[in-house]
């Protein structure tokens, strides 16, 4: 009774968001359960600390907990080990994905919920993985279960499409759950109306019973009662449904509304589209023009070894070739200027916050001029390193504590492991 008492605590206070209260009571019940000798109990007690560690973002703790709960699984229930499981997928989802997926694939063959389809759908999405994903939610739509389960899992799978932008499916899958929802209410209703006829039936039948005994007066009092009450009953119960109903048309309306919000954010994204296709086509003519002003100086190049008698004629041109050259030192030395005023910024306590890529980009130019052979090491030794990735290399070189990247960054320290976890496996073996 006393570890019931503590595990009931630990999860009511998980519940309500005090994580530090609820890992209290888990501790307790956790020591309880060892004393006992009880595995399930103590299994438990484990799933509870790791959802805690989890809320807290004690990941090394999490990981932990997890591997103490691995050797007592088959103590556990089948919708334990299915929330086991799911959580030990979240957990490798990040570094290894592979794993992390079959660890969610035998939660769903146990018993598939939601948040584990959910789960196992945004490893296939971060892979680019759009059909794997999309397998996913059609074997969630096979699932058998209750209106309430099918519910969870239809609203799961449109906030799905709507993350992959295909806002086809999500408004279909909306629809879905409007229909699923109307037809739970009709059922409900119908139930409402077959029990209150059958209530009444039984009723009249004890009215008839009595009637045999009874005076002709006091049979019609009673009957009078019985329908009055019928009446009255009906009467509340109707109040009761027309609240219900009422609820169930906000749930309605607030899923209209959704709808309407997926298919703002589908008009705004093409909009962002079309500007992008337009920026896009503005880049690809300043590179027509780079080409152009090359071509146009490796022929300018050429002629002046013929420069006789054509100096007179090519020396407006040439001038003019060589203004443009001017240009694009200038605008090189613009560079320059704005990566050295980012540099003191970073120096004197700022943050990149607000930064754009083109100032990772102006940053990196003109840390060329400081530490060429670095930035060499970078761009030879690493596969393709982002401006933001070499930048966060930059202030490990300089001898940036990890507090002062964060703040210079504005990343949590999960984020900042992460990132040096990424640039490391970008890094070029030697045998490569």
């Amino acid at each position: 009774m006393k570890h019931k008492i503590y595990e009931s605590l630990s999860y009511f206070n998980s519940v309500a968001y005090k994580e530090d209260i609820a890992y209290d009571y888990a501790k307790h019940a956790l020591d309880l359960a060892k004393q006992l000798g009880d595995k399930e109990k103590e299994a438990i007690a484990y799933i509870y600390l790791a959802a805690d560690y989890s809320e807290m973002g004690m990941m090394d703790s999490l990981a932990f907990c997890i591997q103490q709960c691995q050797p007592l699984i088959n103590f556990l229930k089948d919708g334990e080990k299915t929330y086991l499981y799911t959580r030990m997928g979240e957990l490798y989802a990040d570094d290894e994905p592979e794993l992390a997926k079959s660890y969610l694939k035998k939660a769903i063959a146990i018993h598939p919920q939601s948040w584990t389809l959910r789960a196992l759908s945004d490893i296939y999405t971060k892979e680019n993985s759009i059909a794997e994903a999309n397998k996913v939610w059609d074997m969630a739509v096979a699932f058998k279960g209750g209106t309430k389960a099918r519910t969870s899992i239809l609203k799961a799978m449109r906030g799905h499409y709507a993350q992959i932008k295909d806002f086809q499916k999500a408004n279909t899958v909306a629809d879905s759950i409007i229909a699923l929802q109307q037809r739970y209410y009709e059922d409900q209703e119908r139930d409402r109306i077959a029990e209150i006829q059958a209530k009444y039936d039984k009723e009249q039948a004890v009215v008839l019973f009595r009637a045999k005994y009874a005076k002709w007066i006091s049979a019609a009092i009673i009957m009078l009662l019985l329908v009055i009450s019928v009446l009255l009953y009906k009467n509340y119960r109707g109040m009761k449904a027309e609240k219900e109903l009422a609820e169930q048309e906000r749930d309605l309306e607030h899923l209209r509304q959704e709808r309407c919000e997926l298919n703002e954010e589908k008009r705004q994204n093409e909009e962002e589209r079309s500007r992008l296709e337009e920026k896009i086509a503005e880049l690809r003519g300043y590179e027509q023009q780079t080409a152009d002003l090359q071509r146009q100086l490796d022929e300018t190049n050429k002629q002046l070894d013929d420069i006789g008698t054509k100096e007179t004629e090519h020396k407006k041109e040439i001038e003019h070739l060589q203004q443009k050259i001017n240009d694009l030192g200038a605008r090189h030395s613009g560079i320059l200027a704005r990566g050295k005023e980012l540099y003191g910024q970073i120096e004197q306590g700022g943050s990149t916050i607000a930064w754009s890529r083109n100032d990772f980009v102006d940053y990196i130019e003109y840390y060329k001029l400081l530490d060429i052979s670095f930035i060499n090491h970078l761009e030879t030794d690493y596969d393709g390193l982002s401006p933001k990735y070499t930048f966060f290399a930059l202030l490990e070189q300089q001898g940036k504590t990890d507090e002062q990247i964060m703040n210079i960054m504005g990343i949590s320290e999960n984020t900042m492991r992460s990132t040096r976890s990424r640039i490391r496996g970008k890094q070029i073996s030697p045998t490569a």
